[in-house]
């Protein structure tokens, strides 16, 4: 099990140990197949990290105005908000990990 805080991304295990942790700022996390896709920061500074299931970074892109994505099939589908509040939706953007 996985648990996002704002300074970052932990996972237990079957009897509540610690197995990982990621540091990120507040990230947003949705389950990949194998691991987890989190948009971290926030604004111009957003990223979109691919962690997989043993808590390894294999990919972290700057994706500015990105606050929710979702891997499906190797692409990345990322909604936000623009600075006026509007709303946006991109993908599927290639996303390698």
């Amino acid at each position: 099990m996985a648990i996002t805080e704002v300074n970052g991304l932990s996972a237990y295990g079957p009897d509540g140990e610690l197995v990982w942790t990621v540091t990120l700022d507040d990230p947003a996390c949705t389950r990949a197949d194998d691991g987890l896709t989190c948009v971290h920061g926030e604004g111009n500074e957003a990223s979109i990290a691919t962690i997989t299931a043993s808590g390894e970074i294999v990919a972290d892109l700057s994706f500015p105005r990105a606050d929710i994505g979702h891997a499906v099939d190797g692409e990345v589908i990322v909604a936000g908000a623009g600075p006026a509040g509007q709303r946006s939706l991109a993908g599927p953007v290639s996303h390698a990990g």
